[in-house]
């Protein structure tokens, strides 16, 4: 069974963040650490309770690719905050795409009213359902769907697994679209203008410039790492054309803004990628 070792990282950076104190971490996930497969990242999951190797192990990741621990850690939080507010003003379904390990559903409190409808790929999706059983109570707000995201229809999947589209939604969508083809972007985008005015999406992107020309070859024979991309200043009228409006588009100076900086925690944000906060305004 073949997992996304992407998707296996962001959980244990969360589970690193959250084993910080309480007045100092961004946000606590206290399932990550406890659904990482292997042996070598669950010995080095029990040291993260000691405030040297917590540190050891950021400084790694900083030294690897600046910027990354921050960045994961301020867009989680502030993924957090949305999936709060919609609960708070109503919303109904939240869509999850490319879900991974992400506990949003069980971890943050209140949310048992919602019905959460979570998408990754089978291996990852029968992983996640397997080893979480140990460690929630319940689950029947959570409908998982196993889908090719590259391929595969968003929208006839959550038509198929009964996820009402005449209520509004929060789809969250985090680190993937970079490992997409454009058209299977604009073809998620539109689904979510498919739905009632007021749903909203928030997702992530990588800048453009930082994608090579690949070969017709190697989009061919699958050795494209990165595919989409956008520039800050194409977003608005890229969403526009997809039925969506921006709302807001988050980089790494108001990243720090928001969060780092009141925290006084020596972070940095990735410079090379944003977040975007869009809505169904039609």
């Amino acid at each position: 069974m073949k997992l996304d070792r992407h998707a296996i990282g962001l959980a244990f950076l969360r589970g690193v963040e959250s084993s910080f104190h309480h007045e100092v971490r961004f946000f606590e996930d206290t399932y990550a650490l406890k659904l990482i497969p292997g042996t070598a990242f669950k010995l080095v999951s029990g040291l993260t309770k000691f405030r040297y190797f917590r540190n050891k192990i950021i400084k790694r990741y900083e030294k690897s690719v600046p910027g990354l621990y921050g960045n994961m850690v301020c867009r989680t939080r502030y993924m957090d905050e949305k999936l709060n507010e919609a609960s708070l003003e109503g919303y109904k379904n939240v869509v999850i795409i490319g879900a991974g390990l992400d506990m949003r559903a069980y971890r943050i409190d209140g949310l048992e009213s919602l019905n959460f409808f979570e998408l990754d790929s089978a291996p990852m999706s029968d992983y996640k359902q397997k080893n979480i059983q140990p460690l929630i109570r319940t689950s029947q707000h959570v409908t998982y769907l196993p889908i090719n995201l590259k391929n595969e229809s968003l929208q006839q999947n959550l038509q198929e697994a009964g996820c009402d589209n005449t209520l509004k939604t929060l789809f969250i969508w985090e680190g993937q679209t970079q490992s997409l083809p454009e058209t299977q972007v604009t073809s998620i985008l539109k689904t979510v203008a498919s739905f009632p005015k007021g749903s909203e999406i928030i997702f992530s992107y990588i800048l453009k410039s930082l994608i090579p020309e690949y070969s017709q070859e190697e989009i061919e024979e699958n050795l494209v790492k990165w595919q989409f991309g956008l520039e800050p200043q194409q977003v608005s009228a890229f969403l526009a054309k997809q039925g969506l409006q921006l709302v807001e588009d988050i980089d790494s100076i108001e990243f720090e803004k928001r969060y780092i900086q009141p925290s006084e925690r020596a972070l940095t944000c990735l410079k090379t990628e944003h977040t975007v906060l869009a809505k169904v305004n039609a």
